[in-house]
């Protein structure tokens, strides 16, 4: 690691403009989605389960899949005492099942996850960044000095009040993610090598300013892991999209 005037003020994060959130919510789907404020809660209550429940790899025809994304529909509308109207839910359907044909499933239960991560995650008190790099002044943080240097991490939170910051990666399958650790050169063992990293930079920062900032490494995904992570990832914590989201629905009611 480069020597550096260990200032926490010299750190600076910023959005990587390509990949930001904003282009996340461009896309079609969450596009529509975002529309629908009014029946926001509802509407993610009846997604988390689709994507929960759904096998991505599996081809089902639209009757058969219609069906099935109702019940869940009818179930979340029943826990918010608040209908959907049939052509918002049928557009939903429609568009998620177009997403199903082209075997996009997959990709879309990842962007899923940090849509509604960040959605989750949003207040007055604190600050959102999605996917961004983090600078000592004008020159990036890390060098080439590890094999994660160069990934992003999904969310950063900055808590304003409490002088915290959130390091939170989003994934729709952790157990999946877990198994391929012992691969050479994974990209998602890098990530977790990267928030570590980003830990011990921050607290020696904190340290040397006698300011503590407390860090915080949460693992977000739509069901808790059946498998271990490694070690020297221990001190991780796991968010239930589902729990987190019933926490929000709660403090919103």
């Amino acid at each position: 690691m480069i020597k550096r005037n260990k200032h926490i003020k010299n750190i600076k994060i910023y959005n990587k403009k390509h990949i930001s959130f904003k282009e996340l919510k461009r896309t079609p789907f969450f596009s529509y989605f975002d529309k629908q404020s009014e029946y926001r809660l509802p509407l993610f209550e009846a997604l988390i389960n689709i994507v929960r429940d759904f096998n991505p790899y599996d081809q089902t025809a639209f009757v058969e899949f219609e069906e099935l994304t109702e019940s869940h529909f009818e179930f979340a509308e029943i826990n918010s005492s608040k209908d959907i109207p049939v052509d918002i839910k049928y557009e939903i359907i429609k568009q998620l099942y177009c997403i199903y044909q082209k075997r996009e499933f997959l990709e879309f239960r990842g962007n899923f996850v940090e849509y509604t991560m960040v959605y989750l995650e949003k207040s007055n008190e604190s600050k959102i960044y999605h996917e961004p790099l983090f600078y000592h002044k004008r020159k990036k943080l890390f060098k080439r000095e590890f094999p994660g240097c160069n990934c992003l991490i999904d969310i950063v939170k900055l808590h304003n009040t409490t002088k915290s910051i959130s390091l939170i990666e989003c994934k729709a399958d952790l157990d999946v993610r877990i198994k391929r650790m012992n691969n050479k050169g994974d990209k998602f063992k890098n990530k977790l090598s990267l928030m570590n990293a980003l830990e011990n930079v921050l607290n020696e920062y904190s340290n040397f300013n006698q300011e503590k900032i407390s860090v915080s490494k949460s693992l977000a995904s739509i069901k808790a892991p059946i498998r271990r992570l490694p070690g020297e990832y221990k001190n991780f914590v796991y968010i239930n999209l589902f729990d987190q989201f019933r926490l929000k629905k709660k403090n919103v009611s």
